[in-house]
């Protein structure tokens, strides 16, 4: 395990992306408030398009702001603060 990964706020694309899409498409037993970017400042950490997916998601959730940190182990690490009228 990676440390930070348990840390408060802290949350994996597929939980993030799967919780929204149950509670955009009207499912009642889904209310996660904490995976909301809703006021949050959003950091996602990777590319691809799940990255993608990701930034797209919590852009239409209204967050004060995204950033995107892209890295590979291969090349430099390459980090993008967003403002796109958050």
């Amino acid at each position: 395990m990676h440390a930070g990964r348990d840390c408060e706020g802290i949350h994996f694309a597929v939980n993030y992306l799967e919780t929204w899409q149950k509670k955009h498409s009207g499912r009642t037993d889904v209310d996660d408030v904490s995976l909301s970017a809703k006021d949050k400042r959003v950091v996602v950490i990777g590319g691809g398009d799940t990255g993608v997916d990701c930034i797209a998601t919590a852009l239409r959730q209204v967050p004060t702001s995204v950033s995107v940190c892209i890295y590979s182990a291969s090349s430099t690490h390459v980090c993008v603060h967003l403002n796109l009228g958050c």
